[in-house]
């Protein structure tokens, strides 16, 4: 009876380093899944960022177009450049030492008022 206690013993010794390679094997197995499930959950958010990205490039896009007809109207709407007067241009090919008149428009005067001070005045 003693032989088949030792070959059990002899067979369980080959398979306990072969156990303990699938364990480390399946462990493995499992860390390669989480990393993938990490990975794959980035690059979905990635994905999601560059769709956002590429609805805001449309955007500045689409305003960017628009600049051209925004100086069409404002150069409809603006007042004509001032046109020098022909005797003035006579006098500036003689050399004097007469100061020149610029026409100088107004300027808007543009107001910030802090958020109080707003409601104070109603």
């Amino acid at each position: 009876m003693s032989r088949p206690s030792s070959s059990m013993s002899h067979s369980s010794s080959r398979v306990h380093p072969d156990l303990l390679a699938k364990q480390q094997e399946h462990l493995m197995l499992q860390r390669l899944l989480e990393a993938t499930t990490k990975l794959l959950s980035r690059a979905e958010e990635l994905a999601d960022s560059g769709d956002v990205m590429a609805e805001g490039g449309a955007a500045i896009a689409s305003v960017l177009a628009n600049w051209s007809s925004i100086f069409r109207i404002i150069n409809d709407v603006a007042p004509p450049p001032p046109t020098p007067n022909p005797s003035s241009a006579d006098d500036s090919t003689t050399t004097t030492n007469e100061p020149e008149e610029a026409i100088v428009e107004p300027l808007p005067r543009l107001v910030r008022l802090e958020m109080r001070e707003a409601q104070d005045l109603e």
